[in-house]
């Protein structure tokens, strides 16, 4: 599969009132006195189902390793109008030092100039065999950096489908491995207040592993599997007013 970057652009649907969250607050001074946005949402969890408008994906931007190419060259996303980065080989240690295939920008420079205000980030599958808990710390603090650059955009971590295999690496660590990165993210995704959306629930089969119809080599999205995900996507989003209450004293 060859690195490339494709617009695409989705919609997507979301749950609100399924969640119980502990509220957050932002405090905004107003001639009145002071009022506090409290937001309701639970950013502990995976994100529920909730709709959205047909246009949801016309400013988002996808970030992410060869599942992401998948998503650009099998799925039907690409004329929705979401912008898609993606590097067969990318992960957390190389968003910041491995350049896009004939382009001397990394996805990381890419994004930091983008005004789109939804990215999508995929990544993990390529550092699956890594330490996690270090792993979760480069991502929690590109994450971070990402947050100051776009203040104003919903972030999203896409999480791990639980691969056949990969790498001959065995089938208990795998899990094993697969499982704490998404419990990473899922971390990461409550600490600084972003979205975590599962897919390996909603793409297993009766074994827990990926329904073996949507990949190939055990890992791979093919076709059927780039559509899955991006119905995934689809119905899988937040729209954050339906969250957040202001409260003035």
């Amino acid at each position: 599969m060859k690195t490339g970057r494709i617009l695409l652009s989705l919609s997507v649907l979301v749950c609100t009132g399924c969640v119980t969250a502990v509220p957050s607050s932002d405090d905004v001074k107003t001639e009145d006195g002071t009022c506090r946005n409290i937001s309701y949402y639970d950013y502990g969890s995976p994100v529920p189902q909730h709709s959205a408008s047909d246009d949801w994906f016309s400013d988002a931007i996808v970030i992410g390793d060869m599942r992401a190419g998948s998503l650009a060259l099998y799925s039907d996303l690409a004329s929705k109008g979401a912008e898609i980065i993606y590097e067969e080989t990318l992960g957390v240690y190389s968003l910041k030092t491995s350049p896009i295939q004939m382009s001397s920008s990394t996805a990381y420079d890419i994004l930091l100039k983008s005004d789109r205000k939804k990215i999508y980030l995929w990544l993990g599958l390529n550092e699956v065999a890594y330490e996690v808990s270090d792993w979760a710390t480069a991502y929690s603090e590109a994450v971070g950096e990402i947050i100051q650059s776009h203040q104003d955009a919903q972030i999203y971590l896409i999480g791990e489908y639980q691969a056949v295999s990969v790498n001959g690496i065995d089938s208990e660590t795998l899990a094993s491995q697969i499982h704490a990165q998404n419990e990473a993210m899922q971390k990461i995704a409550e600490e600084n207040r972003i979205y975590f959306i599962d897919t390996a629930e909603p793409l297993s089969g009766n074994d827990g592993k990926i329904d073996g119809s949507y990949v190939w080599g055990g890992y791979s999205l093919n076709p059927d599997g780039a559509m899955k995900v991006s119905q995934l996507l689809f119905d899988h989003t937040v729209m954050e007013d339906d969250h957040v209450k202001k409260i003035c004293e």
